[in-house]
């Protein structure tokens, strides 16, 4: 009996192409060693395995990430209070959901919080380094895997197999995914939950069946608990597509399930986490730094109003990927004797 080479060859070459897309990925994943913003997300990490959530205290120090715009009035050491943290002393500048799962790979590796020392002391070997980065990154290397398995059937399903074919092929071998996909944060997750956004809102508009509502409303948590922004995209194009879907027999009782469990996903977290004084406080800083002047002023000067505004809104959405390709570095170890050990970021003068 002759094999159907016709229906083999194809799929073995999807796989082949797949695996080299995988193996780009995992080469080398401890080199270079945590970048900066790798290691906050790791911290965050281990003071969910000290706290069951991320705190913004570990060995006994607040952290400090992002923007010291609100005072700490009650704290006689510290004027200031980041504001990727709420009142109540928990992470609110990302989605959890990348910190629970580098959370369970170091809890599945052994690895746990370490304990404040007076005076402070390095408490891990070089092999010890290299250990915690690998189960740092080893999250973004399995949402990845699941980006491509996303970006071929979601390609396939709307524009037959040799575009799902194509579009594994970009999304496999692309620098910019593979290095994404390399790094200790909620990068490679979102390119999973965004995707999965994408395809949701097409299952939707071309079909409209329960299950393709119950797909998007999972898609739409998981993205929110990921980043706010892609979530925020999301529901933008969803509303715009239900234009063409809503007037469709059974189509308000569906979408009233899709809002029912998106809002169940994501508004008691929201009070739990942030609380009224969070927000509030939050908000009334963004509304006095919009209204000085010399931050006005650094928006849109005059004669350059349109191209500042511009440069500043489109560094917001294109910061991560370039931040990312900076960090991430030659997938390529140093030789021994150069470069700092894994886990800690490099310095200036670092070669």
């Amino acid at each position: 009996m002759s094999l159907p080479w016709r229906r083999i060859l194809p799929v073995a070459g999807l796989l082949a192409v797949a695996a080299l897309g995988m193996a780009l990925r995992v080469v080398h994943l401890a080199h270079p060693p945590l970048g900066l913003d790798e290691a906050e997300s790791a911290i965050n990490a281990l003071t969910i395995l000290q706290h069951g959530y991320p705190s913004d205290h570990y060995l006994g120090l607040p952290l400090y990430e992002n923007t010291l715009t609100r005072p700490w009035p009650n704290n006689v050491e510290y004027e200031f209070r980041d504001t990727s943290y709420s009142d109540k002393g928990v992470a609110i500048y990302h989605g959890w959901l990348p910190l629970y799962a580098m959370a369970a790979s170091f809890a599945a590796t052994g690895i746990g919080p370490d304990e404040a020392t007076d005076p402070p002391r390095v408490q891990h070997e070089l092999d010890e380094f290299r250990t915690r980065t690998l189960a740092a990154r080893a999250p973004s290397v399995l949402f990845a895997a699941g980006f491509l398995a996303a970006v071929y059937f979601a390609t396939r399903e709307m524009a037959g197999r040799t575009a799902g074919a194509l579009a594994l092929i970009m999304a496999s071998l692309a620098e910019p995914c593979v290095r994404v996909a390399r790094e200790a944060r909620y990068y490679s997750a979102t390119l999973l939950f965004g995707t999965l956004c994408c395809w949701a809102a097409w299952r939707i508009l071309r079909r409209g069946r329960w299950r393709d509502f119950a797909f998007a409303a999972v898609a739409l948590v998981a993205a929110f608990h990921t980043h706010l922004l892609t979530f925020a995209v999301a529901c933008v194009v969803m509303t715009l597509t239900s234009i063409w879907w809503v007037r469709r027999p059974g189509a308000w009782q569906r979408a009233a399930m899709l809002l029912v469990v998106v809002a169940l996903g994501t508004v008691p977290w929201a009070l739990a986490v942030m609380g009224t004084s969070s927000a509030t406080a939050n908000a009334v800083v963004a509304v006095r730094l919009a209204r000085a002047s010399r931050f006005r002023a650094f928006i849109a000067p005059p004669g350059r109003r349109r191209w500042r505004t511009q440069t500043v809104f489109a560094g917001g959405i294109g910061g991560p990927v370039h931040e990312c390709k900076q960090l991430v570095g030659p997938f390529r170890p140093p030789t021994e004797g150069t470069g700092p050990p894994a886990g800690h970021p490099r310095q200036p003068g670092d070669h």
